[in-house]
């Protein structure tokens, strides 16, 4: 199941049930587009969210629990998941028709693009199905259907329908890249820098991990032509000059995952040259430079990207399933081929020309020192100790934390607690 871009394996929902001290056994199946817990018990004591929540990314608990004397075997003594049934708790859930026009309107393009029969107003996004790629073609729909640009950002805090049509109905013409994230109006800001894929969906474990200790805004991607990602110094004066009047005189946690910790440490750079100090930069598993190897693999990589958009625009986003160089590229990038088939044509290209800009962009780059705090934190895998060297020389102090997780693991349960510590400036330091 492919929720927020991410695919949520069933294995691995159900061995975090299974560790509960109360569980014997544990299956998860799917109804109506949402994870359904089977479990049976040693005694009367079910999981809480509270418990599930510290385990498992958020997309991944599981909707509704349901206790069960025994899981369906098949004659060969595996589960029988088809025969897992749909608890009643879930089918009497109420769904609520659309009950206005814009209601309406917001409702039928989500039942196309989601692919469903039937939407009610207070139905999650993400919860039908939805994820980070299936986002953007929504709100470009839905721009065309209401014949205004609508944000993507939206969906971050207002994943209803019903939410969606009182943001409509309030919007006003405005095409900055910082949006609100909610949290505590007036604590110390957090801005989350999106990385190389333009969105902010990779953020959503952490925020909810730290957004009762910030204010949280999100620097968005203006995603397709005219990005401006090609120039990533030149990218981030501009989302200074829009964060500048957002933070006033206040000095802001910058934070940013992967590309988006090169792109955070630039924008903190611009930010000092506007007067506003960085209170502290948070470099998620980033890499900061290129050498000369990954100069010739960016150009490879964008001259790839030419070619699948070209693809693209010829045969729309199919081809690209079993293409090696796709399967190849999305891999970096963290995104499921499958689910940019999903897409139409010219969202798909729109994607692609994105992309395609941040790797021309950040195979030019060469950036200076910032001269403020910052920390590093860095997840498994080869090369970590050299991306600890070059940021030391490109920040003013460094202090450096190691956790489990890969480099894709990193901003989900549990091992996003180590990432929300150093937003917070709690971090137990395991290097220096």
């Amino acid at each position: 199941m492919k929720i927020l871009g991410q695919r949520v394996e069933l294995e691995e929902v159900e061995a975090v049930l299974r560790g509960h001290p109360s569980v014997v056994a544990a299956a998860v199946s799917v109804h109506r587009r949402q994870l359904v817990g089977h479990v049976v018990l040693a005694g009367t004591v079910m999981p809480d969210r509270e418990y599930l929540a510290a385990r498992l990314p958020a997309v991944a608990v599981p909707a509704v629990l349901v206790a069960v004397e025994a899981l369906p075997m098949t004659a060969g003594g595996k589960l029988d998941r088809r025969a897992l049934t749909e608890p009643e708790e879930l089918s009497r859930r109420g769904v609520v028709a659309p009950r206005t026009e814009t209601e309406q309107r917001i409702a039928a393009v989500w039942q196309s693009v989601l692919g469903v029969d039937r939407v009610g107003v207070h139905d999650d996004f993400f919860a039908l199905g939805g994820h980070s790629l299936l986002a953007i073609r929504l709100t470009m729909r839905l721009s065309s259907e209401f014949g205004t640009e609508i944000p993507l950002a939206h969906l971050y805090t207002a994943p209803t329908v019903a939410e969606q049509a009182e943001r409509i109905a309030t919007l006003r013409p405005d095409r900055s890249a910082v949006v609100s994230l909610g949290g505590v109006r007036g604590a110390r800001p957090l801005v989350l820098v999106h990385p190389i894929g333009g969105t902010l969906f990779s953020y959503l474990d952490l925020l909810s991990e730290v957004r009762d200790d910030v204010e949280a805004y999100g620097l968005q991607a203006h995603l397709g032509e005219n990005s401006g990602a090609s120039d990533i110094a030149a990218l981030a004066r501009r989302y200074a000059d829009e964060l500048a009047p957002v933070l006033g005189d206040r000095e802001p946690v910058l934070a940013g995952w992967s590309v988006g910790g090169v792109l955070a440490h630039e924008v903190g750079r611009a930010l000092a040259d506007r007067g506003i100090r960085t209170h502290r930069l948070v470099l998620i598993d980033s890499d900061p430079r290129p050498d000369e190897a990954d100069d010739a693999a960016y150009r490879a990589d964008i001259a790839t990207l030419d070619a699948l958009r070209r693809e693209v625009a010829d045969h729309g986003p199919a081809p690209l399933l079993g293409s090696a160089d796709a399967d190849r590229l999305f891999a970096a990038l963290g995104v499921d081929p499958a689910a940019v088939a999903e897409l139409d044509g010219p969202t798909t290209a729109g994607l692609i020309t994105f992309w395609r800009d941040m790797f021309t962009g950040l195979a030019a780059h060469r950036p200076g020192v910032f001269a403020g705090p910052a920390e590093l934190v860095l997840g498994r895998g080869e090369g970590r100790d050299l991306m600890a060297v070059a940021w030391r020389e490109l920040t003013g102090t460094l202090t450096v934390t190691h956790t489990g997780g890969d480099h894709f693991q990193l901003l989900r349960r549990p091992w996003v607690t180590a990432i929300a510590d150093a937003v917070r400036g709690t971090t137990a330091q395991t290097g220096e």
